[in-house]
């Protein structure tokens, strides 16, 4: 009988550290593992896509040479409450952890989620992000840098956010690039498809890290066309547009919205004691919150069908040139419970018109004021005030 070999247990192989620079700070990062669905809340649909049980990778980062974990400062915090779009990650997802494909163009009405989607995926994935906006007097040289003057009287050349996120490999938002002039547009072409820049200034050819990617939002298409408060600069340019992949944004469902905005009740209540001293009065609270709730979603979808009417000249009813994004409904959420548990204790003809108030507070005095009557005329026959 032959001698058994004992076998000598091998240490667990560490992950392999990465070096990841901000500024003066050395910071290192591991790639671990998780699953699409877990990583961005879609357990419930893993059976019906088989490909959200794959895994991905998710930074971990570190300061340099020791084993403490360290938020590194360009990484978006993570929203829990929000809600992913399973086909929007289906494009997304490739280009931001592999580089495959063109740039993602967002492209939507106000208030959609074009940068929110981008922002939580760069969360949950750990990687960092930067993030401008162009306007009609933007130019591309800008991007890259500029000369200024130093204590000593001389000039040097200090690097703008483009050259900053190809040389460290974050990724770079870029917002309104509908408005960005197409000559400038254009400019960037050599960017998006070979992925360098030259900076005018000193001649440098900067190329880009392999982790960098760059992304666009506008809420036109880039073409021109759209409604007259969201038009692009020009006509569009086909070679422009040919170095995109588009990504059409659109308001989420009311059921989204609605589990949202109660979601985003619960994490406001316990700010307010004398609204819940228990869990039976939350409870009994939130059944009212629930039902005002969707007395506000019956506001927000009443002011964007008005606002698409606007968009379409043959289209009958009420028209606006404003609309009520996701954003402004949990903003006026909030200044209602605020409101609430300040008067609280109140006589009822006071706290009858809070959501009145928080809606003019929160919303309708930053519209146009030949709509403000609009809007809440609209409030009024939905409540029957």
């Amino acid at each position: 009988m032959k001698n058994a070999t004992a076998k000598t247990a091998q240490p667990k192989k560490q992950p392999e550290r990465k070096s990841a620079e901000v500024g003066s700070v050395k910071l290192e990062y591991v790639r671990k593992r998780a699953t699409v669905a877990k990583l961005f809340h879609l357990e419930d649909l893993a059976n019906v896509y088989p490909s959200l049980n794959e895994y991905v990778p998710v930074r971990v980062y570190y300061i340099a040479g020791t084993d403490t974990e360290f938020d590194h400062p360009m990484v978006p915090n993570i929203n829990m409450n929000y809600k992913f779009d399973v086909f929007e990650l289906a494009v997304l997802l490739p280009y931001f952890i592999g580089c495959k494909g063109f740039p993602p163009y967002l492209y939507g009405l106000h208030g959609t989620g074009k940068s929110s989607v981008v922002e939580q995926i760069h969360a949950r994935l750990g990687l960092p992000k930067a993030h401008i906006i162009l306007g009609e007097d933007s130019e591309v040289l800008s991007l890259g840098g500029q000369m200024l003057p130093t204590e000593a009287g001389s000039m040097r050349f200090h690097e703008g956010l483009l050259v900053q996120s190809m040389r460290y490999g974050w990724t770079l938002q870029i917002d309104e690039y509908d408005l960005f002039p197409t000559r400038q547009q254009k400019m960037l072409n050599e960017v998006l498809e070979n992925r360098r820049f030259t900076i005018e200034e000193t001649g440098v050819c900067v190329e880009a890290h392999p982790d960098w990617r760059i992304c666009v939002t506008g809420n036109t298409n880039n073409t021109g066309s759209g409604h007259h408060m969201f038009t692009s600069s020009g006509s569009g340019d086909a070679s422009v547009n040919e170095r995109f992949q588009f990504v059409e944004k659109h308001y989420m469902s009311l059921d989204d919205e609605r589990q949202v905005l109660i979601n985003h009740a619960r994490s406001l209540l316990p700010k307010h004691p004398k609204l819940s001293k228990n869990p039976a009065d939350l409870d009994k609270l939130m059944i009212g919150i629930e039902q005002m709730i969707n007395q506000m979603l019956d506001v927000a979808k009443t002011i964007r069908t008005a606002h698409e009417n606007s968009m379409n000249a043959s289209q009958d009813g009420v028209t606006l040139n404003c609309t009520m994004s996701t954003r402004a409904l949990k903003e006026w959420l909030r200044c209602t419970i605020d409101l609430s548990a300040f008067f609280n204790g109140a006589k009822n003809d006071v706290l009858r018109d809070l959501t009145r108030r928080s809606l003019l507070t929160t919303f309708v005095r930053g519209v146009d004021a030949e709509e403000q009557q609009d809007v809440l005329q609209i409030f009024d026959d939905l409540l029957n005030i």
